[in-house]
């Protein structure tokens, strides 16, 4: 199979002489790059699309062909340099490139992968903070999307048919300029004001702008961490898009982007996933009613099902969190989780059990804390918990645990440095799990 590259010359040649001198210069590359071929082979290489003559100069295209098994990028670069450095060819452009092509083909795929694992990143931060409309998450942002040929109020169903939203329809540069607001500006404030029909309205809108949202900053510092990647990435892109050759530091910088972007995205999806776990050691009565009970029942919660607790008092809780400093996955411990309050309900009594869980990374040292609410409802019946991270953290000893949870996070770290897939943090949790259950045993005996 041929590869083609099209070139067009500008030179004082006339017609036979330039065939003549494309050929030696093509046997000059060939003999360069320690490739032996005939000269009747060479004459079969160079094909003149046209030569047009432009008073004293004479402006030609042609094209060179290829075998797909040689060294392709290497013959069509130095082919390039000795047409530039001949004294008689005044100017040279390549158009058509089939070895560019294949290699934009593979680039095109990583960058089409990049931008919607972006997407959803993005959409997953936007839907958390505005919960009540996922059509129009970009009215209180500078950027807005171009949908050509859609007017407003077709935007919603044409969006819904595409199973697209708002975000498919943002530039790179666009993407960078997201932002989730600190304060409620006044024409921002102006617009909630009119299109409130009460205050409990004007209230949710305020509410989902993102300001009170509790995982607002890390969705800060997630946003301004890629905007540097995003940036070499879209500098690569625009060569794809608009099929110009990529110079060597462009070609650097977007790899090293594209790793780094890759690492920040599979972090992001893990703490989503990992908030919603909350591990908990319980105190069983004995059988003979001591009331003293002892520790023995272990749970996981994680906002989706449901768990019976019966007759069980908690004794700690484990919460799966990640080092905003270094990034690097730790246990807080919640101890005595308590009764802070309640109402009555249709089946008895709701239920809010609250604690502070403390830790210092195992990496950083840096310290770290999590108020845990849980809610119970009806009696003995546990599902959903909320996390609140806060700030001015108090050291907790982790006693026995901390060897184990080292061991375990250092295997973790091992991991990624050999560059091995993690595929979730479910093998983490298995291992957290033979942690407590560890713990447990040792409290036993």
């Amino acid at each position: 199979m041929k590869l083609r590259v099209d070139f067009q010359i500008v030179h004082s040649y006339d017609c036979i002489a330039v065939k003549n001198k494309l050929l030696t210069l093509l046997k000059e590359t060939l003999e360069d790059e320690y490739i032996e071929m005939s000269n009747e082979e060479i004459q079969g290489k160079i094909e003149i699309n046209y030569d047009y003559k432009n008073e004293d100069e004479f402006i030609t295209g042609f094209s060179l062909f290829l075998d797909e098994d040689k060294e392709k990028s290497e013959i069509i670069n130095t082919f390039g340099d000795k047409l530039q450095d001949c004294d008689e060819i005044h100017l040279v452009v390549k158009f058509f490139d089939e070895d560019m092509y294949e290699q934009f083909k593979q680039y095109s795929k990583e960058i089409f992968e990049i931008e919607m694992k972006l997407r959803e990143a993005i959409s997953f931060i936007f839907m958390d903070i505005y919960e009540n409309d996922c059509y129009n998450l970009l009215d209180c942002q500078k950027v807005k999307p171009i949908i050509k040929g859609i007017k407003d109020e077709k935007k919603q169903n044409y969006l819904k048919d595409k199973s697209e939203n708002e975000f498919f329809y943002l530039t790179f540069n666009q993407y960078r300029s997201l932002n989730i607001p600190d304060i409620i500006k006044g024409n921002t404030l102006i617009k909630l004001l009119d299109e409130a029909n009460s205050n409990d309205d004007l209230k949710n809108h305020i509410s989902n702008l993102g300001i009170f949202n509790k995982h607002k900053q890390y969705y800060k510092d997630f946003l301004s961490g890629i905007n540097e990647d995003l940036e070499s990435i879209e500098d690569l892109r625009n060569c794809i898009a608009h099929n110009r050759s990529i110079r060597g530091d462009i070609r650097e910088n977007y790899e090293h982007a594209k790793d780094k972007f890759k690492k920040s995205i599979d972090a992001f999806f893990e703490r989503m996933e990992n908030r919603t776990k909350l591990y908990l050691i319980g105190k069983i009565p004995w059988e003979d009613g001591d009331s003293r009970g002892k520790e023995g029942k272990f749970e996981t919660l994680d906002n989706e099902h449901i768990v019976a607790l019966l007759n069980v008092e908690f004794e700690r809780a484990y919460l799966l969190v990640f080092c905003e400093k270094c990034g690097t996955a730790n246990l807080l411990i919640a101890e005595d989780i308590e009764p802070v309050g309640g109402e009555e309900r249709g089946m008895g009594m709701e239920i809010l059990h609250s604690s502070h869980a403390y830790s210092d990374c195992v990496n950083c040292n840096g310290n770290m804390e999590a108020r845990i609410t849980i809610w119970e409802y009806p009696e003995g019946i546990f599902q959903f918990f909320e996390i609140d991270e806060e700030e001015n953290c108090k050291h907790s000893d982790v006693c026995n645990l901390t060897s184990l949870i080292e061991d375990v996070i250092r295997a973790h770290e091992y991991r990624e440095e050999e560059n091995c897939k993690h595929p979730d943090i479910g093998n983490l949790d298995s291992l957290i799990e033979d942690v407590i259950r560890a713990h447990e045993y040792r409290e036993e005996e």
